[in-house]
């Protein structure tokens, strides 16, 4: 009972903590949009989910698995995102320290974990299902609702992958190494190479195990009806990613999966491995015992050092600020001298190799062809400082500095314009060989979009910081955007002209107008941050 107990307070404490946060609204509000552009409107000239250009009737189980395959695409990216930081946030409000103390187990702690992650991700599952009947209603090609077909996708689809996404999230959290923002780019890569390779079933004795996120579950049950009622033989082609056409897509009818005993087994090993995950995350989590006595031991360390006096200039032998310290404060101000120590800030830990890498990508740059740089080096070139980007206006809060910096003389004033700059300065340093490529080429449209880009980055960085207080939703969004959207040549997400035709049809005004409204949205989220 008393483990129970213990349990269900670790669940209800991160669920509070959770649904209070931006970042949960910011999620549930992506998830809503996903949903709604993966059902067009019955004239649209576009498709997400379509077979031989060809979509299914807006009924039920079309509607459902269509919310279903956006919800688990969207939310087993930034839904990891979102849950991954219980344990380090046990660890910054030193929580974990009195957890310690208690007689709570590894394994209980971390299954608590588990399952508030999963508590949180299925929340915003049951809002994606709710939404999917409005869809329905709002499309009003077939208004029977018929509950068991929406419901079930939901079920035996989504909720698995939900489980393993917040099993993996403790995992990472657990795992040093991990639990930083290189876990965010290790799992972005274990997400585009192995989440979304859907197409891949692996059999395991009598058992077919479907990919995590299920999509092949759907589609193979599309194109088998597609091919009797159009009677196909040929090969048949699945959507991948927003289409245009020149014209509204026909239909078919679907009325969804036959889900077998075999199907329903397929899927629900996944929430079999995923509980065999948070065991293996038993094995790897040191625990909060070890932090705990090895900050006392350096917290020691300073106060019988600084209590010496002997040493430390402005110290007195009881350990207290003498009136020369005092007294030696200057309050002149200089914009160049903050703006200095925030880029020092900024860069400080990064080792000899970063730097080393970072001119390797400006002289590619340089170097390579104007075609190679502009869709695959020059990305990966602001790629690299993404967990420098991320610090920013998240910095004070994970440093325990939030009253000192806030409480300084003109915060809003002087502070955040030179965070802004420090992060800009880094956008135009490390992305200095495209630009000059560019101005070399003359083509001056080109280096504008690249110009706003190095603008955008840093007050994307910002803003989500600031309104989520997590470094981790501005690297996925960056991540995302880089890699599914400019290396994919997207126009919708080339913030950085990589592509000639984006630059023609006016992208790089679009993201500039979007800077701006993201700097407004920094500084009245920095100044509610003051006032509270």
């Amino acid at each position: 009972m008393t483990s129970f107990r213990s349990l269900f307070h670790i669940v209800r404490a991160d669920f509070y903590e959770r649904t209070r946060s931006y970042g949960f609204l910011v999620t549930i509000v992506l998830t809503i949009l996903a949903a709604y552009f993966f059902v067009p409107f019955t004239d649209a000239r576009y498709g997400v989910v379509m077979i031989n250009e060809h979509r299914g009737i807006y009924n039920s189980a079309w509607i459902g698995s269509t919310v279903v395959m956006s919800t688990v695409t969207i939310l087993s990216l930034i839904g990891f995102a979102l849950v991954k930081n219980a344990i380090d946030r046990d660890r910054l409000t030193r929580v974990g320290q009195i957890i310690a103390t208690t007689p709570i187990s590894k394994l209980g702690y971390l299954f608590g974990k588990f399952v508030s992650n999963f508590i949180i991700l299925a929340i915003i599952v049951l809002i994606a299902f709710l939404v999917s009947i409005a869809m329905q209603l709002i499309r009003s090609e077939d208004t029977t609702i018929r509950i068991l077909d929406m419901l079930l996708p939901f079920i035996l689809v989504a909720l698995p992958v939900m489980a393993i996404v917040a099993a993996l999230a403790v995992l990472f959290e657990a795992t040093r190494v991990l639990s930083g923002g290189v876990g965010i780019i290790v799992y972005f890569f274990l997400w585009s190479q192995i989440f979304l390779n859907y197409g891949v079933t692996v059999q395991i004795g009598n058992l077919a195990l479907s990919s995590p996120m299920g999509l092949e579950v759907f589609y193979d049950s599309m194109i088998e009806t597609f091919r009797e009622q159009k009677n196909v033989t040929g090969t048949v082609e699945k959507a991948d990613g927003i289409i245009e056409l020149d014209r509204p897509l026909e239909t078919f009818v679907w009325n969804g999966v036959d889900w077998s005993a075999e199907i329903v087994a397929g899927r629900m090993a996944w929430v079999v491995i995923a509980l065999a995950v948070v065991l293996l995350t038993v094995l790897v989590f040191r625990g909060f015992d070890k932090v705990m006595a090895k900050e006392s031991f350096d917290l020691f360390r300073i106060f019988r050092r600084k209590g010496k006096g002997s040493k430390d200039e402005g110290w007195d032998s009881s350990g207290g600020l003498t009136a020369k310290t005092l007294t030696s404060i200057s309050l002149k101000f200089s914009f160049f001298n903050l703006l200095r120590y925030e880029l020092w800030l900024m860069l400080k830990g990064q080792k000899w190799w970063w730097y080393a890498v970072a001119i390797l990508f400006i002289v590619g740059d340089l170097l390579l062809p104007l075609d190679i740089v502009r869709s695959m080096l020059g990305p990966l070139t602001w790629v690299w400082p993404i967990l420098i980007w991320s610090s920013m206006g998240v910095r004070e809060l994970r440093n325990n500095t939030r009253d000192i910096v806030f409480s300084s003389m003109n915060p809003l004033e002087r502070q955040l314009p030179a965070t802004w700059c420090a992060g800009f300065i880094i956008a135009l340093g490390t992305g200095i060989g495209l630009g000059i490529k560019l101005l070399y080429e003359g083509d001056l449209g080109s280096l504008f979009a690249w110009f706003v880009g190095a603008m955008f980055i840093p007050t994307l960085a910002l803003s989500l910081g600031i309104w989520t207080r997590s470094n981790k939703t501005f690297e996925v969004v960056l991540l995302v955007l880089m890699f599914v959207g400019v290396m994919n040549q997207l126009q919708v997400f080339d913030f950085m002209g990589s592509m000639e035709s984006s630059v023609q049809k006016g992208m790089p005004i679009i993201y500039l107008v979007i800077t701006i409204i993201l700097l407004v949205a920094a500084v009245l989220g920095r100044r509610n941050q003051i006032q509270r």
